[in-house]
Formats: C-alpha cells, sequence, structure tokens
C-alpha cells in the first residue's frame, strides 16, 4: 500500500515547493499551497484564516479528504505511480487522473480495464499487476498527450506547455 505523505510532498513540490503556505494569484482567484479559492473556497478560506504556521497540516488535511481518500490511491502498491496519480488527481481533476490511470494501463496491453475514472478493485488490481516502472512511462505518456490534446483545443494555453510537460514527466 503507498502512503499519503510521500504522496503529498511529491505534489507540493510543485503546488508550493518552497513550502510558504502563502496566498497566490492563480486560475480563477488565489491559492495556498495548491488550494484554490475558485475550486474550493470554504475550504481555501478556512486554510486562509489561519497563520502561516499552522496551514501545513490544514493543507495535508485537505489533500487528504479531498483527493487522497476518495480516490483510494492508497490502494496502489507502488508509491512513485500512487504519487503520480494523486499529483494528476489534484491538477487535473480526480476523475481524469484516474482515467490517465485506466488508459495507461490498457495501454501496456495486459487485462484491459473500463476507463470510467473510478478506482475499483479491477483498476487497483489491474494496476498492481503492472510492471511499476512500465505503468509509469505508460501514465507520464498519457498525462502529456493529454496536455497535447488540451492546447490543440485552446492553443491560448501553449505557454503553459513546458511546465505541464515538466509536471508530467516528474
Amino acid at each position: 500500500m503507498s502512503q499519503f505523505p510521500p504522496a503529498l510532498e511529491f505534489t507540493l513540490n510543485w503546488e508550493d515547493p518552497k513550502r510558504k503556505y502563502a496566498v497566490v494569484p492563480d486560475v480563477g482567484g488565489y491559492a495556498i499551497a495548491g488550494v484554490n479559492s475558485h475550486a474550493w473556497p470554504a475550504q481555501y478560506a478556512q486554510i486562509k484564516s489561519l497563520s502561516q504556521d499552522q496551514r501545513p497540516p490544514a493543507v495535508a488535511h485537505f489533500y487528504l479528504a479531498e483527493f487522497w481518500n476518495p480516490m483510494k490511491v492508497g490502494g496502489i502498491l507502488n508509491q512513485d505511480v500512487a504519487n503520480r496519480v494523486f499529483d494528476a488527481g489534484v491538477n487535473a481533476g480526480p476523475g481524469t487522473a484516474v482515467k490517465l490511470l485506466q488508459k495507461a494501463i490498457n495501454a501496456l496491453g495486459g487485462d484491459s480495464v473500463t476507463v470510467d475514472g473510478q478506482i475499483g478493485p479491477g483498476t487497483l488490481a489491474a494496476a498492481n499487476a503492472c510492471d511499476p516502472e512500465a505503468l509509469l512511462a505508460s501514465y507520464r505518456e498519457q498525462r502529456k498527450e493529454r496536455y497535447v490534446e488540451i492546447v490543440k483545443v485552446n492553443p491560448g494555453l501553449a505557454g503553459n506547455m513546458p511546465e505541464w510537460l515538466r509536471r508530467a514527466q516528474g
């Protein structure tokens, strides 16, 4: 079973690399360690109301409750794979992250899983049956392809591509 603390650290390396837990401009508003005021207004307001030294456990609780637990990422045995799926969930949404995992599993040609954005027993079993390095490479490729598709639909976002690709390959 993978663990939440290393996955959180992996994601915070992208969302708040210096661990300042400060208010910063973000898509649609502001964010604290990736907790966006537009997407998560109540949670953001609660975290913002805390002093900066009190924010780290609140941010960790947010990610545990809103992403890690609902996504069932802890059932993935390989920590590196779990880190990437969790990070993609934070970056692109849980359903998208899981669909990318399911596509990555299917791309490896083993037992096929339904691409439905839900981690159930079949997805977990298939993910855990894959060679972790092969699954990680396939997942990175799926994530990269998603970003390419986003830019095809919205060329104005092309400036984000270098950072997105760094994150996908991380």
